[in-house]
């Protein structure tokens, strides 16, 4: 996510295109409205920096991480930040009296993930900064989940914003293929109402989609959930593979090769998608993968006594 800025491509009777900058964890996208369905005063593309990161709910330098995350990443031309696995210690570490950012979280205490105990609770957020505050701001559990997974979100500039965390692996047997589908299913038809009523222009989901639909074309093994381009359709777009086919880029953001502070070398997936709709409505200007490098001061220590460095999540 560098922000940068993407000139307007109006003409006499060509449709104005606002535009929006992400970051996959970093992207950079634009929004496009049709002029004469537009009563803003807003000339020209419409930049919203976008960025989204799974915080890692473990307790391991919190701290240490959220200041690193916070100084070189969530002021990095003021994204709005999708979060994901925001416990409550997570939350107060980012809610500082002197923070730029408003925050609309899912109600953590009510988010238990089933897999590590009801001791940790968490859930999502969406960080807006204060200079572009949202104008509504809501959140739902999806009906298919068995870890209380939902969506939060905020409108900007008749733009949904929207944070998730689709279902997890839970063990053996249990993969959360079936509920991860039904979530997109959950999520797409929310979005695709909302932009058909005009309710809003255009929605940008973003999060750890847990998604793993890439797998068979790195290991030339059976696909794990079924293509998310299909389940969702021609009008959506996924941010990173607007830019990147993969065969080019892997945009791996859970990576045991080059994630210094993981331990399961040889693991790697896209997990962390931004998704966009509707897609004659938008554009991507630019993706970033960010957060591979190492914060010193700091070091996770395995059970079996293995020293590892730190990194601000273990997702990038």
């Amino acid at each position: 996510g560098s922000g940068k800025r993407l000139g307007a491509e109006s003409s006499q009777g060509a449709k104005k295109r606002p535009k929006t900058n992400g970051l996959s964890n970093t992207t950079a996208i634009s929004l496009l409205s049709d002029s004469e369905d537009d009563d803003s005063d807003t000339e020209g593309p419409v930049i919203l920096p976008l960025l989204t990161q799974n915080l890692w709910f473990d307790p391991v330098c919190q701290e240490l991480r959220m200041r690193h995350l916070k100084k070189t990443y969530f002021s990095r031309g003021s994204p709005f930040v999708a979060c994901q696995e925001l416990t409550g210690s997570l939350l107060q570490h980012l809610a500082s009296p002197s923070s730029s950012y408003s925050i609309h979280d899912q109600q953590i205490q009510q988010s238990p993930h089933s897999g590590v105990g009801s001791d940790l609770r968490y859930g999502c957020a969406m960080l807006f900064p204060k200079s572009r505050a949202p104008t509504v701001m809501g959140s739902f559990m999806f009906v298919n989940s068995k870890m209380t997974r939902g969506l939060t979100f905020g409108i900007v500039e008749n733009i949904l914003l929207a944070s998730t965390h689709l279902e997890s692996f839970n063990g053996p047997g249990d993969s959360g293929q079936e509920f991860r589908a039904l979530q997109v299913s959950e999520f797409k038809e929310f979005v695709e109402k909302l932009v058909s009523l005009k309710l809003i222009k255009a929605a940008a989901v973003m999060g750890d989609m847990n998604w793993d639909d890439e797998k068979a074309v790195v290991s030339k093994r059976a696909l794990g959930d079924k293509p998310m381009a299909k389940l969702l359709g021609g009008e959506w777009i996924d941010a990173y593979r607007n830019l990147y086919s993969v065969d080019a880029h892997n945009g791996y953001t859970y990576d045991g090769n080059q994630n210094a502070m993981l331990s399961s070398s040889g693991f790697r997936r896209r997990f962390d998608r931004i998704l966009l709709f509707p897609a004659n409505k938008v554009e991507v200007s630019e993706v970033e993968i960010v957060g591979r490098e190492v914060i010193e001061g700091g070091e996770r220590v395995l059970p079996s006594g293995k020293r590892l460095k730190i990194t601000g999540s273990d997702h990038f």
